[in-house]
């Protein structure tokens, strides 16, 4: 096994094992002559078998250079959650992940959950069986039917996209999992800390991994029961509004230290920016409220994935579209979709823009304020960056007793009111400030499904509805009437 040096990572490898005296040595083994991309440690904590396991495991002498090898052993049986926890408290690298003790995940599949991860696309990884077969090898059909009803029960449930919740391969950072603080002893740890991280609102990627079944004959010791506690753990973090994590007792939200590393660990992963492409009268009825303001030299800050961006181009007399994403993952495909426009420019921050200062005729954010944790040097930012008489087009949500958990996933820090977006605007400048409401149907569907149903994902087919039926009779109303209330605002401010 040869190491290197990634970024000042390492990565810890947990194996709990109990009575594997005939995989045990092959296991270690083929981690051994796996080529990581960053250094690694092995820490085993044998749950007190009554084979030769322990013997076995005496017997593997020292670890090659670049590797650390510890071996534990429980005076009692404890299981597999109790292990990973007794192993997580020795662990010293910065990234963890869970490796079983047989061969039904070859260690070899690591090194490509690492590649996300290391490259800041992702703050948990899971490896999935299902992504590479419909039926992964050597799985019997009671656990190929335990392991997708409890997938489908987790998608539902917590509103993620899984298709293996079950998998041994979750990679994760180790303060992560720390202050996720599991409780499990046995085979719950899988839906204990999955349920946790969606309640976190941290984003899970997959990565398609190998897998090789065995049976109870040669030594398998999941049983029927464990699939009943892990539904019962699935229902129980559900159903309990509040969830412990490391030393805060929070409602929804993530301790500092996970905010922290979700912020520097996740580029886009959200699903909200694919199912609002279905959006089109919305995003129209949008682009007419901003129509008589916008200039030849425009900039949209927050451009996600480019959808406005495409309602933007088609307007007669834009010279110059310049778009700027902070995500690195989204700026990607916002070249790919605009790298032949000419007159499209992308950038991933304001920053970049600042010798251009005093430039462009309007800059548009929709649905992106909320996110900045400085609004104000946001918009002042935006200031900096329009000429004399330009115009600031915002469009952001409304109403801050309608923040659900919508607002949570979206990573919304605010929801705003007439009144506090006009203080915040005005501070940064802007005068002759014209705010109204929009979507006055919109706030009973985001109070029902965001705090009521207190769900995680938007879903595709909602948005593809309410688009079709709601906002073609809505938009024509409100853009003659103003309603007194609605979801969000849209504001017009001009640069003195």
């Amino acid at each position: 096994m040869k190491a290197h040096t990634g970024g000042g990572h390492r990565l810890s490898i947990l194996m709990p094992i109990f009575n594997e005296q005939e995989t045990v040595a092959r296991i270690v083994q083929r981690i051994l002559q796996t080529t990581f991309p960053i250094p690694i440690e092995l820490i085993i904590v044998d749950d007190h078998s009554t084979d030769r396991t322990f013997a076995i495991l005496k017997r593997l002498g020292h670890a090659p250079e670049g590797m650390l090898l510890k071996v534990i052993r429980n005076r009692v049986n404890k299981g597999k959650g109790a292990c990973i926890r007794q192993a997580l408290m020795h662990a010293t690298g910065t990234l963890v992940v869970v490796q079983d003790g047989d061969l039904e995940y070859d260690p070899t599949d690591i090194p490509a959950l690492l590649r996300p991860m290391l490259a800041q696309e992702a703050a948990v990884v899971y490896g999935s069986r299902f992504l590479r077969w419909r039926w992964p090898a050597g799985m019997s059909w009671p656990n190929y039917v335990a392991n997708r009803t409890l997938t489908w029960l987790t998608n539902r449930l917590y509103g993620v996209r899984l298709t293996d919740m079950e998998t041994c391969y979750k990679l994760l950072p180790r303060d992560l999992l720390r202050y996720l603080r599991v409780r499990a002893d046995r085979f719950e740890f899988e839906p204990e800390i999955t349920a946790k991280l969606a309640r976190s609102g941290v984003s899970i990627v997959e990565w398609p991994i190998s897998y090789h079944g065995r049976t109870r004959r040669e030594g398998k010791k999941i049983k029927a029961s464990d699939f009943l506690i892990a539904l019962w753990v699935l229902l129980r973090y559900r159903v309990y509004r509040s969830v412990r994590f490391g030393r805060a007792h929070l409602t929804d939200g993530l301790p500092s230290v996970l905010a922290h590393l979700q912020h520097r660990a996740v580029r886009y992963q959200g699903n909200e920016l694919a199912a609002m492409t279905h959006a089109k009268n919305y995003y129209r009825s949008i682009f007419e409220q901003f129509r008589p303001f916008l200039g030849p030299r425009l900039i949209e800050v927050g451009a996600g994935i480019g959808t406005f961006s495409k309602v933007l181009l088609r307007m007669d007399g834009i010279s110059e579209l310049t778009l700027v994403e902070p995500s690195a993952n989204l700026v990607s495909r916002l070249r790919r979709r605009f790298g032949v426009e000419r007159r499209v420019r992308i950038c991933e921050r304001l920053e970049d823009l600042q010798r251009r200062a005093h430039h462009a005729d309007a800059c548009v954010a929709v649905n992106v304020l909320e996110h900045a944790s400085d609004d104000r040097g946001m918009l002042t930012s935006i200031y900096q960056l329009l000429r004399s008489e330009g115009v600031c087009l915002l469009f952001v949500p409304a109403l801050p007793w309608l923040f659900g958990s919508l607002d949570r996933v979206f990573g919304h820090q605010r929801r705003y009111t007439a009144r506090s977006l006009r203080k915040v605007l005005a501070s940064a400048g802007f005068r002759r400030i014209r705010i109204r409401y929009f979507n006055f149907p919109g706030i009973m569907t985001w109070f029902l499904v965001s705090r009521i149903l207190r769900q995680r994902r938007l879903h595709a087919w909602s948005v593809r509805l309410y688009d079709r039926y709601v906002i073609p009779l809505i938009a024509p109303i409100e853009r003659r009437w103003a309603p007194p209330i609605g979801q969000s605002l849209v504001a017009i401010a001009h640069k003195p």
